[in-house]
């Protein structure tokens, strides 16, 4: 009876130990963050025939980049861009972001996909896929990227704060960090009724190129 008592004492330890164990390996199985995606109605933004363009001259050695979505399949815009850029640093900057296809002084970015609604963008294909904006985020919200990457809301404007085609508008800004060739972080500012108003590369060294961004929807 006693070793019975033994033998069952040290079963039960074993099986403690086991479940122990095995909770533990569950609880350090690594987390996947979960992409989230927009919603709602499609925009004007994402029809076929809108238009993206930063004009010539807003960044030096940049002439005027163009874009035209020309296909919507289920809320997903296909957008041709293009440009052409004289100045090597950009030409290299472009080739290490990714999304684009560089010949020459020609820049074009021929799978660039996006879900463009009345809630915000989302990037599909060519930039790191997951949501690049919601209009109702506050400071703070985080966006998870297909490629383990985070997008931050860092500010949203509660005044007419930033500068944009001649008038001064609200917007949200959003941080994508990046560490590759000298590139810190993307950031993004939007605005509810104008949608992308810009990018902005900031290096390493502090240094930053902005472009500013029109859009031109489409009721088509």
């Amino acid at each position: 009876m006693k070793k019975f008592r033994v033998l069952f004492l040290i079963s039960s330890l074993l099986v403690t130990a086991t479940l122990i164990n095995s909770c533990k390996k569950e609880d350090t199985k690594p987390t996947v963050p979960v992409v989230e995606h927009i919603t709602g109605t499609q925009s004007t933004y994402g029809n076929v025939g809108a238009q993206v363009t930063v004009a010539a001259g807003a960044v030096e050695g940049v002439g005027e980049i163009t874009g035209t979505v020309t296909e919507n399949v289920n809320g997903v815009s296909t957008v041709n861009l293009s440009a052409t850029v004289t100045d090597d640093f950009i030409l290299q900057l472009v080739n290490n972001v990714g999304g684009f296809t560089v010949v020459g002084n020609n820049v074009t970015a021929p799978t660039l996909k996006i879900k463009a609604t009345n809630e915000g963008f989302e990037s599909i294909q060519g930039f790191d896929p997951g949501i690049l904006v919601k209009f109702d985020s506050e400071e703070g919200d985080k966006y998870n990227t297909a490629w383990g990457n985070v997008r931050t809301v860092t500010h949203k404007s509660t005044t007419n704060d930033y500068y944009w085609d001649g008038m001064n508008i609200k917007v949200l800004k959003v941080e994508e960090p990046k560490s590759s060739n000298g590139v810190s972080k993307i950031i993004y500012y939007a605005n509810h009724n104008w949608g992308i108003v810009g990018v902005e590369f900031v290096f390493e060294t502090g240094n930053s190129l902005k472009f500013p961004v029109e859009l031109t929807p489409s009721s088509k």
